[in-house]
């Protein structure tokens, strides 16, 4: 009897001090400290609760160094194009370049891309929260590419940038959301010829 009631002490001081754990890591996260972990000992109910516990913090702790990492490279993607309107606009109002459509035409090209930041952004919040709206349909990838590349073949031949597309005759169409898709290639393509050095 004796060895029982010891177990059962024993028993409940460990539920008792795996829930103290829990509390405790409950509060950190409550301060928005995603650092704090629970000990699992032993393989019950109690301890599926803390590796529970344990893998919710690790995925929270995740997603907020993504989220701070996104408004990194936001913070980044937006100053550029930022500072290239205030250059020019500064110039304009100093009367050092005359306002005409040759002069707007950068101006114009930095806004269509804050534009499509702020669209990458929108989307991107809409997917996280899985509200980002599908439309799968057959995609040609030789007319989504011909398109692009007719789009963008004359800032690659402004660069001296060689632009092609090599896909076989025989690839069959793709089941997917094309307007999502032709994202996907504007962005990468536009990265491309940004940051690739004339030549």
């Amino acid at each position: 009897f004796g060895i029982a009631v010891l177990a059962g002490t024993l028993s409940a001081d460990r539920i008792t001090r795996s829930l103290r754990h829990l509390r405790d890591a409950a509060a950190q996260i409550d301060l928005r400290d995603l650092s704090g972990r629970v000990p699992v000992e032993g393989k019950d109910e109690i301890a599926e609760l803390a590796t529970t516990f344990n893998h919710m913090c690790d995925r929270l702790e995740a997603g907020e160094r993504s989220r701070r990492q996104l408004l990194a490279d936001t913070a980044h993607e937006l100053r550029h194009p930022l500072a290239v309107l205030q250059g020019h606009l500064d110039l304009m109002q100093d009367g050092k370049v005359e306002i005409n459509q040759e002069s707007l035409l950068p101006i114009q090209d930095e806004v269509i891309r804050l534009t499509r930041l702020v669209a990458d952004l929108r989307d991107l919040s809409l997917a996280e929260v899985g509200k980002l709206s599908l439309h799968p349909a057959p995609v040609s990838m030789q007319e989504l590419l011909g398109g692009l590349l007719a789009n963008l073949g004359p800032v690659a031949v402004s660069k001296e940038i060689k632009l092609a597309a090599e896909i076989p005759a025989t690839l069959p169409l793709l089941q997917a959301d094309p307007d999502r898709l032709r994202q996907i290639f504007v962005n990468l393509l536009s990265n491309a010829l940004h940051y690739t050095p004339p030549g």
